[in-house]
């Protein structure tokens, strides 16, 4: 695995300058390998807002806090409907911190969602030098099944997973994420 500091140097951009943004509830097993994961391609901060954790969630995100890894805040959901819908409201949140204002690409992304780049491509800023000049770039969302399991396995979740629920086709609706330029109004 490559040194997370690495990616981006070759561009001139400093791995801080990707960060994806994430809302949760009781996600505790899986934050370190998606972390990790992120890292190793080039994400260098995330911003975490959670809610109502009982599984340790938030004591890991604070560990990780404290290592300089991560913001982790408190959904604004919890004192007050008038935010809106939980996710939308982590994600209206996210904006406030300094991490967010200060990084140049975001990914609004779940804990169940991992970024895979293709070879030759090792980094999301060689991808942004690949597709340049942009300033969004819509990342499709490939659905996997269950592998036919009914209890949680002490394994990365890359490694237990690999069989596709679906197979993406061109003239179907998949879903997408989008990592976009924070220049964006």
């Amino acid at each position: 695995m490559r040194n997370w500091e690495e990616p981006g140097r070759a561009t001139g951009m400093s791995n801080t300058d990707f960060i994806i943004v994430t809302a949760m509830k009781n996600e505790g097993p899986y934050i370190l390998e998606w972390v990790a994961h992120h890292l190793s391609i080039g994400f260098g901060h995330f911003v975490f807002v959670t809610n109502d954790c009982d599984d340790g969630t938030d004591e890991i995100l604070l560990a990780l806090q404290r290592r300089g890894l991560v913001t982790h805040a408190i959904n604004p959901r919890v004192l007050t409907d008038d935010v809106g819908k939980w996710q939308t409201a982590a994600l209206k949140f996210a904006q406030f911190y300094p991490a967010y204002r200060r990084a140049e690409w975001i990914l609004h992304s779940d804990v169940d969602e991992f970024v895979r780049l293709e070879a030759p491509l090792g980094s999301v800023a060689e991808l942004v030098d690949r597709v340049s000049p942009v300033d969004a770039i819509s990342l499709t969302s490939t659905p996997y099944s269950s592998d036919d399991r009914c209890e949680m396995i002490d394994e990365p979740v890359c490694d237990q997973f690999e069989r596709m629920s679906r197979a993406p086709a061109p003239e179907v609706l998949t879903a997408v994420k989008t990592l976009y330029r924070n220049a964006l109004p």
